[in-house]
């Protein structure tokens, strides 16, 4: 099955890193030095760090202060909070990178090739959600922190092997997470990141690319069928019969909930959380997010409260 041999392709290319990050074979370049966060206007942001392999081809990292081209056999760590832009380098069909990212409840890998606006686009993603994916964060964000502390924000320097050693732990956690079988993961309503997605394997693949690309500006509708390569229509249509919920609604639905869990866990101002969930204008955001909760941001945030039932709903 293709689904079998993409998964142990994933698995080959994190044992590849580890392996090369452990024998000093591979460089790992972590950007020093850059705002954070910055307007949508410029790209994008994550609460913990992100890890990009680069396969083969090339991408160009544009960052507040200074730009970066991530070369084949590479790798390099964008801190968290860090805005970040990516593009294609070198002809479309020479491109792939391995992107993997751990929050503090699930953590993803994902290879990505070349998409039609010379964007990096998700080609496989597996997600799990084992105990240890906070820690997997904590490593990352750990070696980021090390690095700024041993050099100077203008030097650009291979990492030093402390934190070769947290990246290597990092990967091989991820290696560990993708053993884990998808059909093992329990089931939790009140977290899109938990639930059962069901139906076919078309609608799984959507699902998990929101889940993956939800703080994208970009992302829609249209965009997820040009990733699937099948039309907007059909992807609706096939989302909204197998799973009762239109798939606008779940893209909404999963950026109000991740602005939700940002309000109670992070001291990031409600600008940035629209920022990091996707939303352009801070006013829409808000407007979306009292529809959806019945309270405003702000109000959501003095409660301190859990993740709340939403009594509204989207069309």
């Amino acid at each position: 099955m293709k689904v079998e041999s993409d998964l142990k392709t994933l698995s080959s290319l994190l044992l590849r890193c580890k392996q090369g990050v452990l024998s000093g074979d591979i460089p790992v370049m972590i950007p020093l030095g850059q705002a954070r966060p910055r307007p949508p206007e410029f790209g994008q942001f994550h609460l913990q760090a992100e890890l990009f392999f680069q396969v083969s081809g090339a991408t160009l990292f544009q960052f507040p202060s200074s730009e970066y081209l991530l070369k084949p056999n590479e790798i390099l760590i964008v801190p968290p909070l860090v805005t970040h832009f990516e593009k294609v380098r070198g002809p479309d069909d020479e491109f792939q990178n391995l992107v993997a990212y751990a929050g503090k409840r699930s953590c993803s890998v994902h290879i990505a090739k070349a998409g039609l606006d010379k964007r990096p686009a998700i080609e496989f993603i597996q997600r799990r959600n084992p105990s240890y994916a906070g820690h997997i964060a904590e490593y990352l964000s750990d070696a980021t922190v090390l690095q700024e502390d041993l050099y100077p924000v203008t030097v650009e320097q291979d990492a030093a092997e402390p934190i070769r050693l947290l990246v290597a732990t990092a990967l091989a956690h991820f290696l560990l997470a993708l053993q884990i079988r998808t059909e093992s993961i329990p089931p939790s309503v009140s977290s899109p990141w938990q639930e059962e997605s069901g139906g076919s394997s078309l609608v799984h693949e959507a699902r998990e690319r929101v889940l993956a690309a939800y703080s994208d500006r970009a992302l829609s509708v249209q965009l997820l069928a040009e990733w699937l390569r099948c039309s907007a229509d059909y992807l609706s249509h096939i989302y909204k019969t197998q799973t009762g919920e239109s798939l606008t609604a779940f893209i909404n639905r999963v950026r109000l909930e991740r602005a939700a869990e940002l309000l109670n866990e992070t001291g990031l101002s409600v600008k940035e959380i629209s920022w990091a969930c996707g939303f352009s204008e801070e006013s829409y955001f808000i407007k979306k997010f009292s529809t959806y909760f019945g309270l405003t941001p702000s109000q959501y945030r003095r409660t301190g409260r859990d993740l709340l039932p939403s009594p509204g709903s989207f069309s």
